[in-house]
């Protein structure tokens, strides 16, 4: 939801990074000249990247993320948000536990 009130309805610049373990495109999302990635970050929505993904931008991430679990914001007021590479392998009784 976070996501979609920043992006839907607006044109958006993607710069991919890599291709993930799902052939899918993982990237930087840019909307009017914001980076949508570090603004959800920076809001406890997100992670800032998979265990052991290395990306150029990552301190600055992982800066954002740490700030807005500090401040137990987003996410972050759980006491323990399941990761979404986490969440991925989890079957559906899982799922629903999770939630």
């Amino acid at each position: 939801m976070a996501l979609a009130r920043k992006v839907l309805h607006r044109q958006a610049r993607l710069e991919i990074m890599q291709m993930d373990d799902y052939d899918q495109a993982v990237a930087v999302v840019f909307v009017q000249g914001r980076n949508i990635n570090l603004e959800l970050l920076a809001e406890g929505w997100a992670w800032a990247a998979e265990h052991g993904k290395k990306k150029p931008e990552e301190p600055e991430y992982i800066a954002a993320e740490e700030l807005a679990r500090s401040r137990k914001i987003g996410l972050w007021i759980q006491d323990n948000p399941h990761p979404p590479w986490e969440f991925r392998h989890m079957d559906k009784a899982e799922h629903l536990k999770a939630w």
